[in-house]
């Protein structure tokens, strides 16, 4: 059985959605995430990581904190394509950087598979760290200018439309 848990993860996770494939996305990508999962004992624990064009790296650690037995966990890592990326059997921890410069955009699968433990859930810190091109982060800091000036100049509408507002009392008082 696979559990996927999205809602605790929303920011960076997300489950193959179609805003996914598209140029824009809906919220601004974290350089960098950490979380602490919970894999139930002889089940499947999956999280997803938007692949956009300008993510050039992702640097992926894990690390099983705490279990009843033994320490060790598979994690499968599947690409965008669908293709196995990596399948790291029975390790406590490790970390690996993914080049996505290739991939084509979509969602990067993380899977801590904790099938051979009957008994036992584990605890397992994960962290990714996106590293992204010059080009996009200077489309990102444009991005926010723009939005910014959008937002001061709706104040500076808001505020013109209250001083207009307070003017037109102020004439009917004296008249």
């Amino acid at each position: 059985m696979i559990k996927t848990i999205f809602f605790l993860i929303l920011p960076i996770f997300l489950f193959k959605h179609p805003l996914i494939y598209s140029q824009q996305i809906f919220y601004d990508l974290p350089e960098q995430n950490q979380y602490t999962i919970i894999v139930p004992e002889s089940q499947k624990f999956c999280l997803y990581h938007p692949i956009l064009p300008g993510l050039e790296r992702l640097e992926f650690q894990y690390e099983v904190t705490f279990a009843k037995f033994d320490l060790d966990i598979d994690c499968i890592l599947t690409d965008t394509r669908n293709q196995q990326y990596a399948a790291i059997r029975r390790k406590k921890s490790r970390k690996m950087t993914i080049d996505t410069v290739t991939m084509p955009k979509g969602s990067f699968e993380i899977c801590m598979s904790n099938s051979y433990s009957k008994n036992s859930e584990k605890r397992v810190f994960v962290s990714t760290k996106a590293s992204f091109s010059k080009a996009y982060m200077r489309q990102q800091k444009w991005r926010k200018e723009e939005q910014d000036e959008i937002r001061l100049k709706e104040e500076l509408m808001e505020s013109f439309d209250f001083l207009g507002t307070g003017l037109g009392v102020n004439q009917h008082l004296c008249s």
